[in-house]
């Protein structure tokens, strides 16, 4: 049993469709959001006592920062969202982006996103990279305003401009994805860089799965390994299972077991389904781990509850798509191996169709599930617009498609179909 699971070796480019995630959600409240002043606050007197409020919006700001994390005072998020309010209302931008964080969330106050909007442009609109990131996350998704995809892009690129990470990553995404904007790989990963040089993890796995695809950069296996390294180091469970993959084949690393187990099982103790089942594989073969049987099952279980395991789990080191987490029934009857001759036989039956077919050429022999093939460089969209693949090498024009457990004669019969029709234009 071997595995390799992880979405970037697979079709997929590894991104979230669409769906920013980890660091585009609203920034939390932290002492790194940084004290203003050296102000500090001796008891809790002061906010039921008027005659004794500070009139100074730094320091209302830090007293409801120190009242939002219960330092040198009771945490109180009402009490926060009370100083917030009033160093807002003097325009402190650091209180304004708090009070429509607290508003985002409905912490310390009712929830409100048209608030948030509110307090989010009043940042912004004074050049604070913070505000105008807040604000494009409430026109992204339109909460307390009107869904628009070009204005959230016109304030990801102000804040980008300034420099803020978070925004640097979610234009890079908005380019990838062609929201708001043309589509551009080589514009994303510019971004993607700047926010990844940052430290900001979502963007150095990006990166990393770019790199290791050559979208919209060289492919280099090297490059894609040393970003999934530094978002792993910084708890990114995809980039941990991608890295543990990258360990496990020996690719832009050494190869090692070990090391590969051990970022399963890192990625996998946060609930990541594909590093779960590796490490369950991990422990079946004993590789890297002591082998164990017993662990290799406990591992497959919590995996099993994932509704995308069925599709994406334990492939091959040829990528092979076959097994799921469900392995009682699949290991009953050998229907795993049903399951695998059967992608391999539609494999073979879609390459005598290329082979068939005038201008495009088998990259290889076709061993597995996969099938490497050239074309000529006009009939690469029109092919992509109806068959799941993409491009593996564009200077060769070379397309890589994978049968799956599932693909069936009619699905032959479709590719047959397509390239019969490309042809004849």
């Amino acid at each position: 049993m071997n595995p390799i699971s992880s979405s970037s070796y697979s079709s997929s480019s590894g991104y979230s469709n669409g769906c920013f995630s980890n660091d585009m959600s609203i920034s939390s409240v932290s002492t790194a959001a940084s004290i203003g002043s050296s102000s500090s606050v001796s008891n809790t007197s002061v906010a039921s006592n008027p005659a004794s409020e500070p009139t100074d919006p730094v320091t209302q700001y830090n007293l409801g920062v120190a009242y939002w994390n219960g330092q040198g005072v009771v945490q109180s998020r009402e009490t926060a969202v009370h100083w917030f309010r009033r160093a807002a209302e003097q325009n402190n931008t650091n209180a304004q982006n708090h009070l429509g964080e607290a508003y985002w969330h409905g912490d310390g106050v009712s929830q409100s996103y048209e608030n948030a909007y509110y307090w989010f442009g009043c940042a912004a609109i004074q050049g604070d990279a913070r505000g105008e990131y807040n604000l494009g996350m409430a026109y992204q998704y339109g909460r307390g305003i009107a869904q628009s995809h070009e204005t959230a892009v016109h304030w990801y690129e102000r804040a980008a401009e300034r420099g803020n990470p978070c925004a640097q990553y979610n234009l890079g995404m908005a380019y990838w994805n062609g929201q708001g904007v043309d589509k551009s790989y080589e514009t994303a990963v510019d971004w993607f860089s700047r926010g990844a040089e940052q430290g900001d993890r979502d963007a150095q796995y990006n990166l990393g799965v770019a790199c290791l695809n050559g979208q919209g950069i060289r492919r280099s296996y090297e490059d894609a390994a040393a970003w999934f390294q530094k978002a792993a180091a910084q708890d990114h469970a995809n980039a941990q299972c991608h890295l543990g993959c990258a360990y496990w084949i020996g690719r832009g690393v050494s190869q090692s077991y070990v090391i590969a187990a051990y970022w399963f099982r890192r990625a996998a103790q946060q609930g990541h389904a594909d590093a779960q089942c590796n490490l369950g594989v991990a422990y079946w073969n004993g590789q890297g781990r002591a082998q164990s049987h017993g662990k290799a099952i406990m591992w497959f279980k919590k995996a099993e509850g994932s509704d995308h395991l069925h599709k994406q789990t334990l492939q091959l080191t040829s990528k092979m798509r076959y097994l799921s987490a469900q392995y009682v029934p699949l290991f009953t009857d050998n229907l795993w191996r049903s399951l695998a001759m059967q992608a391999n036989q539609r494999a073979k039956d879609i390459a005598a169709i290329i082979q068939a077919t005038p201008y495009l050429a088998l990259s290889y022999p076709v061993e597995t599930n996969q099938i490497f093939f050239t074309a000529p460089a006009s009939w690469i969209p029109l092919i992509q617009e109806e068959i799941a693949c993409y491009l593996w090498d564009q200077e060769k024009n070379e397309i890589r498609f994978i049968a799956s457990w599932n693909t069936s004669e009619a699905d032959v019969l479709a590719v047959e179909a397509l390239l019969s029709r490309i042809s004849k234009t």
